[in-house]
């Protein structure tokens, strides 16, 4: 992680605010049980940037990320779409791996209405500091969908 990352990451734990919600107590540096290793043999770890809980114990699981536009200074001056579009890959889909191993932390095999009700607990943020409309949109999908996740621009 960067200086700039992490002065992010602190600046949303300190002013849990900024999600909209005064009452979320974060945590740094929580570690959670993984998928298991390619080989089978264990369990890789993954670290969220924060993770806590609300007033209503909710999980709360926020996902900082730096830079999701990447400007490629081409002829046309154009965003690079390449880009954008792994931006958008590492962001859903790491905060998603997150709830994942969170889910599974809660209920190693939880049955389908186990897995409903535990994702029901879940709120996800992935915090940004370059507003995307691709990530957003994305996280506008989910939620219309069941997936408690918002994009927030700091």
């Amino acid at each position: 992680m960067s200086n700039y990352h992490d002065k992010l990451v602190r600046s949303v734990k300190d002013s849990p605010g900024i999600l909209g919600d005064e009452s979320i107590k974060l945590k740094m540096g929580v570690v959670l049980p993984g998928a298991k290793s390619p080989d089978g043999t264990g369990s890789q770890k993954v670290y969220p940037d924060l993770i806590g809980t609300d007033s209503e114990d909710n999980i709360v699981i926020v996902e900082v990320k730096t830079g999701l536009l990447r400007w490629k200074p081409d002829v046309d001056d154009k965003y690079d779409l390449q880009n954008i579009n792994d931006a958008v890959r590492e962001s859903v889909g790491q905060i998603l791996d997150y709830a994942r191993a969170k889910i599974r932390d809660m209920s190693p095999n939880p049955t389908a209405e186990e897995l409903s009700s535990l994702t029901k607990k879940l709120r996800l943020f992935i915090v940004g500091d370059d507003y995307s409309v691709a990530v957003e949109e994305i996280c506008e999908l989910l939620h219309s969908n069941g997936i408690n996740i918002h994009f927030v621009l700091l």
